[in-house]
């Protein structure tokens, strides 16, 4: 049985549940982007009995090229997922590819992944053992 659990306590995914939609731009581009992306996923959800999320990374860290673009950075990425947020009322989450990031991340993300990976810090990333979520 699917556990059942809360996405930034609005609504619930698992057994009984509306569908949930996870969506938007792999790495955010420009916030122009991520607001379009969004006004569409709003409409979506107004219109489909589904729940849905907004996704964009600020930090694509697994990128196959050093030079390939990652993104706009930490501040500038977590502004513009703040005001997806703000202006359209979804709920955001983004990647997180170190410690570091997921503190300036988790009080502000609806991503579940990001608080153990806090919670999990301080023995995930030895050397002897491996992320709790693997």
């Amino acid at each position: 049985m699917i556990r059942r659990v809360s996405i930034a306590n609005r609504f619930g995914v698992g057994q009984g549940c509306r569908p949930l939609l996870i969506a938007g731009p792999c790495v955010l581009e420009s916030e122009e982007l991520a607001l379009s992306v969004a006004a569409f996923l709003a409409d979506l959800a107004g219109r489909l009995p589904l729940n849905v999320v907004f996704k964009g990374s600020f930090d694509k860290a697994n990128r196959s090229s050093r030079a390939s673009y990652r993104g706009p950075g930490e501040a500038e990425g977590l502004r513009i997922l703040a005001k997806v947020r703000e202006r359209y009322g979804l709920p955001v989450t983004t990647d997180v590819h170190d410690p570091r990031q997921a503190r300036a991340v988790a009080p502000g993300s609806t991503c579940s992944r990001s608080r153990r990976f806090c919670a999990a810090r301080p023995t995930c990333w030895s050397r002897r053992a491996r992320p709790a979520w693997r």
